[in-house]
């Protein structure tokens, strides 16, 4: 298993060259600076990398820096997709909303009356 402590620095899938953090303090494997990081949860037909055999919740990450993925953007792709949010979801978020209304009219009220009381 990998170590999963904060580093210090990464390094370039590709080159190896050694790149720290975008912010200081902070774990390169989270933002390295002048670089990217990948995540991939397993893809079926990987024979390197399958999340069933490692189970559930791990991910292989890398990182490139930028000056890699520059020298080899024409192997690359850019995909713009939408987020879909599902009506389970709307309905969620929806309640979680309607509830916390509720409870600052309740706290409003109940202020109210208390200030009646006095």
């Amino acid at each position: 298993m990998a170590d999963i402590r904060p580093a210090r620095t990464v390094v370039c899938f590709c080159c190896g060259e050694e790149l720290s953090a975008a912010m200081k303090g902070e774990d390169p494997w989270h933002a390295p600076g002048d670089g990217l990081r990948f995540s991939a949860d397993g893809t079926f037909g990987s024979g390197f990398f399958d999340v069933i055999a490692e189970g559930e919740g791990v991910s292989l990450q890398l990182v490139i820096c930028d000056q890699c993925l520059q020298n080899n953007e024409s192997r690359t792709r850019r995909v713009r997709y939408n987020r879909i949010i599902t009506e389970e979801v709307i309905d969620a978020v929806a309640d979680a909303v309607e509830e916390e209304i509720a409870d600052k009219l309740k706290e409003e009220l109940d202020d109210k009356k208390e200030d009646d009381d006095v």
